[in-house]
């Protein structure tokens, strides 16, 4: 037996609604996952990144606008800062750098890493690429030897 569907305006403005937003949905970009070292040493932690700006090649660098994007810094990207970062607080040093990274003059400020016995610690860790214009404000650093605020050990 069929029966007649009757939808008022004011359900099909709702169920017009309801796909507008799905459909626009699918057009965002998706999370981007980031590992950091738990205190520990040794569990990976999810973080959830926001999408950047950019794509992160040259010409078309990532734009790093907060503490929570510059976390999620990795790899052999390229990256600028689009303002300063301020009151980074505690922060995961970036292991292995090998990318570009421009801070375009800006500051990061208030960062605080505390990998205490631990060597090659900084904002980078361990760089091989390229690290210009940019100043690292207010920050506190607790680490063993071969350590940095900006860069631990510079290969």
């Amino acid at each position: 037996m069929l029966r007649k569907l009757v939808i008022n305006k004011k359900s099909l403005k709702i169920v017009q609604v309801v796909l507008a937003l799905t459909l626009v949905s699918l057009f965002l970009p998706a999370p981007q996952i980031a590992y950091a070292v738990n205190e520990a040493g040794s569990v990976p932690v999810p973080q959830i990144a926001y999408a950047m700006a950019g794509s992160g090649i040259e010409g078309d660098p990532y734009i790093i606008t907060t503490a929570a994007e510059l976390q999620t810094v990795t790899g052999s990207n390229w990256y600028e800062l689009g303002n300063d970062i301020l009151n980074v607080g505690n922060f995961t040093p970036i292991a292995t750098f090998a990318g570009h990274f421009d801070g375009k003059g800006h500051v990061i400020e208030g960062l605080s890493i505390d990998q205490s016995g631990l060597d090659a610690k900084g904002l980078f860790a361990v760089n091989s690429g390229t690290i210009q214009n940019v100043g690292v404000e207010n920050a506190t650093l607790i680490a063993d030897e071969k350590s940095g605020i900006l860069v631990g050990l510079n290969d």
